[in-house]
């Protein structure tokens, strides 16, 4: 795998738990019905969240799972919210939830919450702690950890620009708080400014093009996310620029292009879609009556561009992400080869 060999158990056992663990208050059945609010297949980040799911629901804990609800909420805060109170309505045992907006959920995260309806968030943060358990990527250290790196660079002077992924989602904005207290320790750098390229290549294209068209002496760009960082490669390749020092995650995608212009001056963080199967391997940890930690926060692995380029799988296809925690013998199943 691009960036871990670690197994799923290994990787919940490596992290201590961040906050108190919370109890089992939830009666022991033998099967469990499962409501799921995620983001929906709007990109492949996206896409390997629900894969990891679904691998837990459908083969690692198949003799648990009476009957799971899915509702896609194809990157609209607004429709979540109603598609959530919709799912309250089915007898669920347990809502498992991607929120879209860290504040705008917060209402029905509560809701539930008295109802008695244990909360899973994962991959996104909300601005309250009626739940059962928060599994993401340790965002704010991500931000904090690739800022740092281009700062470093670049020696310390110089232009940057900062591109997140969605503005208002949790997990957007806590990479950010992350960048701008690095940005903070480095006087000379200046940050051209700050744009949201909402997972897209195309987006962030344009934007990275408006940067360069008043700022062409640019050289490192602060992006979260390989998709975005695609776009970005394009702009400079359309100003006939060198390409600047990037930051980037592990999407299969990026890292074959990558390889082939022999471009490696970035590094690679994990994109965190398998927070998904970790939320899973906790909620029926906290089905079973067993503590679980209240915020887990999956440790942060930098690995640069001539480390990733040597472990590219073979024949995965552009949408692999190479964190994944599905075991090798499934994983075709979710990503079939080229």
């Amino acid at each position: 795998l691009i960036l871990a060999a670690c197994s799923p158990q290994e990787a919940v056992e490596e992290q201590p738990p961040a906050e108190e663990s919370v109890g089992d208050e939830t009666e022991t059945k033998e099967k469990y019905v499962i409501g799921v609010s995620y983001e929906g297949p709007t990109n492949d980040w996206a896409a390997s969240m629900m894969n990891h799911l679904k691998y837990s629901f459908d083969i690692k804990y198949a003799d648990k799972v009476e009957e799971v609800y899915y509702e896609s909420a194809d990157g609209d805060a607004t429709k979540q919210l109603g598609q959530v109170e919709n799912l309250l309505t089915k007898g669920i045992d347990a809502l498992m939830l991607q929120p879209l907006s860290e504040t705008a959920m917060v209402p029905i995260v509560e809701r539930a919450y008295e109802q008695g309806i244990p909360v899973i968030i994962f991959g996104s943060s909300i601005q309250t702690d009626k739940y059962v358990t928060y599994v993401d990527r340790d965002n704010y250290k991500v931000g904090n950890l690739i800022a740092n790196w281009i700062c470093e660079q670049l020696n310390g002077e110089g232009k940057v620009v900062t591109i997140m992924g969605e503005p208002g989602s949790g997990y957007s904005e806590d990479v950010l708080r992350g960048v701008s207290d690095a940005l903070a320790n480095y006087p000379n750098i200046e940050n051209v400014g700050t744009e949201y390229g909402e997972y897209s290549g195309a987006v962030t294209k344009q934007k990275m093009e408006a940067f360069l068209s008043s700022n062409p002496d640019i050289t490192g760009v602060i992006v979260d996310g390989g998709l975005m960082a695609m776009g970005i490669i394009e702009a400079y390749d359309d100003a006939g620029l060198d390409y600047p020092y990037m930051t980037v995650d592990d999407l299969n995608l990026f890292q074959k292009k990558a390889q082939e212009i022999g471009y490696t001056d970035y590094i690679s963080v994990p994109g965190g879609s398998e927070a998904s199967a970790i939320a899973a391997d906790l909620l029926f940890d906290y089905l079973a009556g067993e503590d679980v930690p209240q915020k887990y926060l999956m440790d942060v692995r930098i690995m640069t561009g001539d480390e990733v380029q040597a472990l590219i799988p073979e024949g995965m296809p552009d949408s692999y992400w190479g964190m994944s925690l599905i075991p090798s013998e499934y994983v075709e199943i979710y990503y079939p080869k080229e």
